[in-house]
């Protein structure tokens, strides 16, 4: 018998094959399609056959993602799921508008690239560190390439967008910090580099990259609103203007470079303010649109975390204050005229640490903010939104905010990170339809209308606010249990968990009352209303 299996679909062989059986496959020259079969002479003329590895214990879902209810762990003897086509050579269209941050070397070497894949995230950021490139003031031709090569592979592999933050000033061009301004001598050596870093990534053959890597989304530096507050690590924060002019400096030697490419500005933190104990200077953005910079720049770009020491300045209500802190931002930019420039979000992130002393949390409560944050920022019509981060790993950061941990070969697979995977195809190419219910200071539910791109059908998003205690001091008041009832115009719905999990079915007729509507009942815990 000859056994044809195309891959998307459910892979769970283990009782036909059996667990630890090698399994053979076939793929398509013309169209890179790859089949599981029971030999590798099953392979018609058309197919050559490849070594799949051996059969595990995890499913695949159709999506290409693997479903995890509990954190897992891989080993170097665990055979993750293939890919289809995972090769690409250009950039991926822009189907949704999720991505994630990734670190350093990146694609398929890495132990995470087919869990990075499955997610089908669109849009990817990496930094390059102009210090690692040029750490002494060189010629051009004398750059040292080969780690920025390596961090951007991922583009190559994956078929994302990737969006490249500039960062890390060397020494001999700044003062006193990597993070500082740069020297105004110094400008036009930074102008010099980025021309060279673009025109590398720009794939037009000339100057390229060796790897191909096509980069059209250019970030320059991290949260550049980081003050002078910490010794020996001061930021752009105090020097707006300093800001407005280096965007000045670079602004036509990228669109020069490579006429496809957006100048994004760097994503600020715009919390945790220096007058309330923080880091952050609150008139930086505010600084460099009076020193002309709104003229310079592509794309504008923010970060969100929603700690409390963040959240309490953007709303008095439940929700996370994404959307007020967006707002805020929005207003600013039509006082400049230029709010019509779009808006990205490249950091928003919350934890898994249930040891944290001041915002204790859990790989439970992490995967609820994945919902929420990805919805509102649906709803906002960002151009894009980046979880921090793609994978946790042994460095020293303060809270474990990835969809993974790697430790080594050992590869935890959180809950987030189903989750997310979720979120992706449900959210990433909708089409946000309306605000139904809104968060208030008298109103903890949340829900919101985006319309199903391919199946042209109305879904929800609901969920009942604060999704998670904000930090220790509401831990014990935390009432996980509380519910609310939506009601929506709708014969019949299906009900899924954030986990895509089916959970229930309610029709018109189960409130006894033929109206047109259904009553839902919603909780802390998102949940995806899809009216049939």
């Amino acid at each position: 018998m000859i056994l044809r299996i195309f891959l998307p679909a459910v892979v769970v062989l283990a009782s036909f094959i059996g667990v630890g059986s090698l399994i053979h496959g076939c793929v398509n020259h013309a169209s890179g399609a790859i089949f599981i079969a029971s030999h590798a002479q099953a392979c018609t003329d058309n197919e050559n056959p490849l070594q799949l590895g051996i059969m595990s214990f995890l499913p695949v879902p159709a999506t290409g993602v693997v479903a995890m209810a509990q954190p897992q762990q891989f080993s170097p003897s665990s055979y993750l799921p293939l890919l289809l086509k995972n090769h690409c050579s250009a950039t991926r269209l822009m189907n949704n508008f999720i991505g994630l941050q990734i670190y350093g070397p990146s694609g398929h070497s890495r132990n995470t690239f087919t869990l990075l894949q499955n997610t089908q995230s669109s849009w990817l950021r990496n930094t390059i560190r102009w210090v690692q490139v040029e750490p002494t003031d060189v010629d051009p031709s004398q750059y040292y390439w080969g780690g920025a090569d390596a961090a951007l592979q991922a583009v190559v592999d994956s078929c994302a967008n990737l969006i490249v933050t500039i960062d890390d000033t060397p020494a001999w061009a700044v003062v006193p910090d990597l993070r500082a301004p740069i020297r105004p001598e110094a400008l036009d050596d930074f102008r010099e580099f980025v021309r060279a870093v673009v025109e590398r990534y720009d794939g037009d053959g000339t100057q390229d990259a060796p790897n191909g890597a096509v980069v059209n989304y250019w970030e320059f530096y991290n949260e550049p609103d980081f003050g002078s507050k910490l010794p020996d690590n001061e930021g752009w924060g105090d020097f707006g203007a300093q800001y407005a002019e280096m965007l000045k400096t670079v602004y036509d030697a990228v669109h020069a470079a490579n006429p496809n490419a957006k100048v994004v500005f760097g994503g600020i933190s715009y919390n945790f303010f220096e007058e309330d104990g923080g880091i952050f200077i609150p008139s930086f953005f505010e600084d460099v649109l009076a020193a002309g910079g709104g003229d310079y720049f592509d794309i504008m770009n923010f970060h969100y975390y929603p700690f409390e020491h963040n959240r309490f300045k953007w709303t008095q209500t439940n929700s996370s204050g994404l959307r007020e802190k967006y707002a805020n931002i929005k207003e600013q930019m039509e006082e400049a005229h230029i709010g019509d420039k779009p808006v990205m979000i490249t950091e928003m992130g919350w934890h898994s640490d249930t040891t944290n002393a001041l915002y204790p949390s859990s790989p439970e409560y992490q995967a609820r903010r994945v919902v929420e944050l990805l919805a509102q920022s649906a709803s906002l019509e960002v151009m894009s939104c980046i979880w921090w981060l793609f994978s946790d790993t042994p460095r020293n950061l303060p809270y474990s905010t990835g969809l993974v941990t790697t430790n080594g070969p050992t590869i935890t697979i959180k809950p987030s990170y189903a989750v997310y995977a979720e979120a992706v195809k449900r959210l990433g190419a909708a089409k946000f339809d309306a605000v139904i219910s809104a968060a208030t200071e008298d109103n903890d539910l949340e829900a919101y209308r985006f319309i199903d791109a391919e199946a042209n059908q109305p879904f929800y998003v609901a969920w009942l606010n604060p999704v998670v205690p904000f930090d220790k001091k509401a831990v014990p008041k935390f009432d996980d249990d509380a519910t609310e009832e939506l009601i929506i115009d709708a014969d019949a719905a299906n009900i899924y968990n954030k986990e895509g999990t089916l959970q229930q079915t309610i029709e018109d007729r189960d409130d006894k009352e033929d109206d047109g509507k259904i009553t839902v009942v919603v909780g802390r815990s998102p949940i995806y209303i899809v009216v049939q």
